[in-house]
């Protein structure tokens, strides 16, 4: 079974539908009131279609949500080393800058570029733990040009500088 719910607006006007269509059927005059009741009886299935499309609509829009920010996490995870914009995720997704931002914040709480920020340094975290690569290749690999930003971006998002990390990782206690 499935339930319409009206917001206050259509709540208030379908109880005064139902109350003019109450004081109609009272009435004793059947040739006048037939085309008023009819007309209410009208005007409160448009009431009940447009709350039902509305959920529908609701319904579409986050399975639709759902899907986007699946594909866009899967976009992200493909693409670690290609640094790209919010823009080009959102163009690849067929989505406008704002839809990609709502989806993701929706889902993952972040926005999009922190989203990916934030995947890009895990990424980061277990290449400096498990590679033997330099900081330098690393940056390459992970679609930096300057291995200075790459730095300056992982001490921010981490609150360590790349060799505090790396001294810390590789203490005989954190393995």
């Amino acid at each position: 079974m499935r339930t319409i719910n009206f917001d206050q607006p259509a709540q208030a006007r379908v109880g005064s539908l139902f109350a003019m269509l109450h004081e109609l059927l009272l009435t004793n005059n059947n040739k006048e009131r037939t085309p008023l009741v009819l007309a209410h009886l009208n005007t409160l299935l448009t009431e009940f279609n447009a709350a039902y499309l509305m959920r529908a609509e609701s319904a579409e829009l986050s399975t639709l949500g759902s899907s986007k920010f699946s594909a866009f996490k899967q976009l992200v995870e493909s693409d670690l080393s290609v640094r790209r914009s919010v823009r080009d995720f959102a163009a690849e997704l067929a989505l406008g800058s704002n839809q990609l931002y709502r989806i993701v914040k929706k889902h993952a709480g972040i926005s999009p570029n922190e989203y990916i920020k934030s995947r890009t340094m895990l990424e980061a975290k277990r290449l400096l733990r498990y590679s033997d690569l330099s900081v330098k290749e690393l940056a390459f690999q992970l679609g930096f040009t300057d291995p200075d930003h790459f730095s300056r971006l992982f001490k921010k998002s981490t609150g360590r500088s790349v060799s505090a990390y790396l001294a810390h990782v590789q203490e005989p206690s954190s393995k």
